[in-house]
């Protein structure tokens, strides 16, 4: 199993955008993944999504809607953390964007 979770804190006034952007992608990326929750908090939201293999986790990072959200992160929030959890193992990423690109390449190996 992992676990991708992100918390986004958008510019303030950005953070409707960023909401509409998470809704837009919502259901076809939980398609991509055994659960999603995005939850609003007061001025952030969190993301967490869990995959039972590593093929969905790649699989989603492959994704058009994974583009859309790593887009919408860069231009649309001042600061979020990206967080992976697999077999027990926490690791934090500096964007999706360096996820995405240690993972395919993992992948391509």
């Amino acid at each position: 199993m992992i676990i991708l979770e992100i918390l986004l804190r958008p510019i303030p006034s950005k953070y409707l955008e960023l909401s509409q952007s998470l809704e837009a992608i919502h259901d076809d990326l939980h398609q991509l993944c055994a659960h999603l929750t995005i939850s609003k908090q007061e001025q952030s939201f969190l993301f967490i999504s869990i995959f039972n293999t590593m093929r969905e986790f790649v699989t989603m990072l492959e994704s058009d809607e994974a583009r859309v959200l790593s887009g919408a992160i860069s231009m649309l929030t001042d600061e979020n953390r990206h967080t992976t959890t697999h077999n027990g193992s926490q690791k934090k990423w500096e964007s999706l964007g360096k996820m995405r690109d240690h993972y395919l390449v993992k992948k391509a190996n």
